[in-house]
């Protein structure tokens, strides 16, 4: 049997699936590349409707008569228990494969934990593949060729399309601020739920990881010294900069450098009453300034999330503002008696000339 190749960039789909119309379950570990460059953009391109599936999340047997399953890379076994119970009732089982997966040997060097999830999930299932007539897809030539006797599906990557007005939040603070980050985490859930072209950005070590593991769309950024922080934010592709503060005696000491390096990021601050930053900041002119209760931050950034004229105003208005700040500390420098006052006015910085967005 000649294989087949399937270019989901230009909707080439040479395969006999489910009726158009009938849902089609992709099982997988987790939101992934594989799925979003290869199996979904495929589905799209031939007119499909395919569904999401965890590997717990298995629908009842009704709902599975008719359709097609598609198993990214994996195998879970309480989706191999309903397909070996309805197999002839349905419309087709589809398995796709990224990676050598169903070889042990190919596996070799590779650490054993990862080996382990590997075999367990992928693997073993081989011959029971090919005993349910699953359909098999694969990304290369030479996965193609490794599995001519399963008469594979070259699956081409069609890649992620961006997405429009795609806007980034985030929350650089130390871990001094670990605190912040617990009181955060309700804000952003509910704002990454009403706004899907938003994600988030927060700053921490494993903690911080488990504490916004269940929360989609979070980037946990290690911390870096303060020559790559710097770089790391020099890009102007940030477009909201939080920055709550609990009320505590060691907050109370903090300054308004948030202001700068919001502006340095090219992003509109967000701070919170009664704190340093928002005493330098004109509510709603070049910053946000709220209350520490969740439900107004999550309006707040709500509003300027729906809002791009505004919050790009408020920017540019936080970079004049910074820069007067920037002018007020060297005007200060020339108390310590070691500046000359001629140089005192001159900013050797600058200001940054960042696009903003």
């Amino acid at each position: 049997m000649k294989t087949k190749e399937i270019s989901a960039s230009v909707g080439e789909l040479k395969h006999s699936l489910a009726l158009v119309g009938r849902p089609v379950w992709v099982v997988e570990e987790q939101a992934n590349p594989s799925t979003d460059n290869y199996v979904w953009p495929a589905l799209i391109a031939y007119g499909l409707h395919p569904v999401h599936r965890s590997f717990e999340d298995v629908p009842g047997d009704e709902a599975l008569l008719g359709t097609t399953i598609v198993f990214v890379r994996y195998v879970p076994a309480r989706w191999r228990q309903a397909v070996s119970r309805l197999r002839d009732r349905l419309a087709d089982v589809i398995y796709f494969m990224d990676d050598d997966l169903l070889d042990t040997t190919a596996t070799s060097g590779l650490s054993l934990r990862y080996r382990w999830k590997l075999w367990s999930l992928a693997a073993r299932h081989y011959r029971w593949l090919i005993a349910n007539g699953a359909t098999v897809w694969v990304s290369t030539a030479s996965l193609e060729q490794k599995y001519k006797s399963l008469a594979p599906t070259l699956l081409l990557p069609a890649g992620i399309s961006e997405q429009p007005g795609a806007r980034r939040i985030f929350y650089h603070g130390t871990a001094s601020h670990f605190a912040e980050k617990v009181w955060l985490k309700q804000v952003v859930r509910a704002v990454l739920d009403e706004a899907p072209q938003a994600c988030f950005e927060i700053v921490g070590t494993r903690d911080v990881q488990e504490l916004y593991a269940d929360v989609p769309r979070v980037a946990v950024v290690h911390p870096m010294k303060w020559p790559s922080y710097l770089a790391f934010v020099s890009s102007g592709d940030r477009h909201i900069g939080l920055a709550p503060m609990i009320d505590s005696a060691f907050n109370r000491t903090r300054s308004y450098t948030r202001v700068l390096d919001h502006t340095r990021c090219g992003a509109v601050g967000v701070y919170s009453e009664g704190s340093a930053s928002a005493a330098v900041i004109t509510n709603r002119h070049d910053g946000v300034v709220l209350p520490m209760r969740p439900q107004a931050w999550v309006d707040g950034i709500l509003e300027l999330l729906s809002d791009d004229p505004w919050r790009i105003s408020m920017v540019r208005n936080a970079q004049a503002t910074a820069a007067s700040l920037r002018a007020k500390a060297f005007a200060g420098y020339a108390e310590l008696g070691f500046v000359a006052k001629s140089q005192a006015a001159s900013d050797p910085l600058g200001d940054a000339k960042l696009d903003i967005k």
